[in-house]
């Protein structure tokens, strides 16, 4: 499967849509520090996006979460109580809805998605519908693997 390469205007959209939170992976740069230097560091983004979708290859380094637990509800003293988040990088999180862009568009344009997982019958996979889902992609010499989860629990559609 061939991609299509990223141009610095995607990124850009993809960059404004993130949430302007302080919260950050453990390379403590937050998403707020990402869009104020979005016009600096916006060529290389897109470069270092390229090269991923060229090469299949996510680096290690943007795998790297902080897991913290918070408190659902209950006593405070039980773990069960509690619920694991992963704070990923910003530019994860930014490499991350590229390749869901791109593998959504791929999906899409082949008719590869049944039409349940979108919660409605009627509504196609281009439509602005968010996916709660994680992205699993691998890549090597001889295939083409992804696959897309959606969490039932999470309640979108």
């Amino acid at each position: 499967m061939e991609w299509k390469y990223a141009t610095t205007y995607e990124l850009e959209k993809i960059i404004k849509s993130l949430k302007s939170k302080n919260s950050h992976g453990y390379e403590e740069i937050s998403n707020k520090i990402i869009k104020l230097s979005a016009s600096f560091i916006i060529s290389p983004l897109t470069y270092i996006g390229n090269e991923i979708l060229k090469t299949g290859i996510f680096p290690d380094r943007l795998k790297y979460a902080i897991v913290r637990p918070i408190f659902k509800k209950g006593d405070k003293h039980k773990t069960s109580n509690y619920r694991p988040i992963s704070l990923l990088t910003s530019f994860s999180k930014i490499i991350e809805k590229l390749i869901y862009n791109r593998l959504l568009l791929h999906l899409d344009k082949n008719n590869m998605l049944a039409k349940e997982l979108w919660g409605h019958p009627h509504v196609s996979a281009s439509s602005s519908i968010q996916l709660s889902c994680t992205i699993h992609f691998s890549l090597s010499l001889f295939a083409s693997q992804a696959a897309l989860f959606r969490d039932p629990t999470s309640g979108s559609h």
